[in-house]
């Protein structure tokens, strides 16, 4: 049954290392996603929103058509990130072209979309730019050529935030803004952990997920 996974670090804490979140070494077979809540206890700051996977098949997931209003994955999360380290990773296929802004990943105090005080996003511009942003008015960390280089191909992107700012991995590499800064010490509105929509709830995905995470280290 899919569900929300925790995804917390374990051991002595003396002992806890800062690390990306590890990517799996290749995508999973076809799946399912739906989205559900479990009851987690306080210590369990980390979630994930993931997949039952079945045997056979190449890669499915969850489409999005980018025109249907209010279409979105949304899980209200009990925890704050507010300035604290942490990291969002989702895997999706990567439309071949954006004719609108579409929303990929996002944390803030909305139910129905990626905006408000507080929140944090990732989009695809219609220049084809990959954008992360902060807020209503927004700071912004620009990947140009995004599209250009991975439409129509599955893709991870990892966004992390800690002590020595923001870095963002595709396909598990650093990848190098063309342009733009995030304040590293923002704080983030995590009541609700969002997918497949933008600043506004008509900013909508037009294409596949496959996987979404967040966790609470960089």
């Amino acid at each position: 049954m899919p569900a929300i996974e925790s995804c917390r670090r374990e051991g002595h804490p003396d002992k806890r290392r800062s690390r990306r979140p590890a990517l799996p070494s290749r995508p999973g077979q076809r799946m399912n996603l739906t989205i559900a809540q479990s009851v987690m206890t306080p210590d369990q700051r980390a979630f994930a929103l993931s997949a039952s996977r079945q045997a056979a098949g190449s890669i499915g997931g969850v489409a999005f058509d980018g025109a249907t209003s209010g279409t979105r994955g949304m899980v209200p999360l009990t925890w704050s990130v507010g300035t604290g380290d942490f990291s969002a990773w989702v895997r999706f296929r990567c439309p071949s072209s954006v004719t609108t802004e579409r929303g990929v990943i996002g944390l803030g105090p909305n139910a129905t979309d990626a905006g408000g005080t507080g929140s944090f996003r990732v989009i695809l511009q219609t220049s084809g730019t990959m954008s992360v942003r902060l807020g209503t008015v927004p700071e912004t960390l620009d990947f140009a050529g995004f599209v250009a280089a991975f439409g129509g191909q599955w893709v991870d992107v990892v966004v992390t935030r800690g002590s020595a700012g923001w870095t963002v991995y595709v396909n598990g590499l650093a990848a190098t803004p063309t342009s733009g800064s995030l304040t590293t010490a923002a704080s983030i509105n995590s009541s609700y952990l969002v997918l497949g929509v933008g600043l506004a709830s008509t900013n909508i995905f037009n294409s596949t997920f496959h996987r979404a995470a967040l966790f609470n280290y960089a």
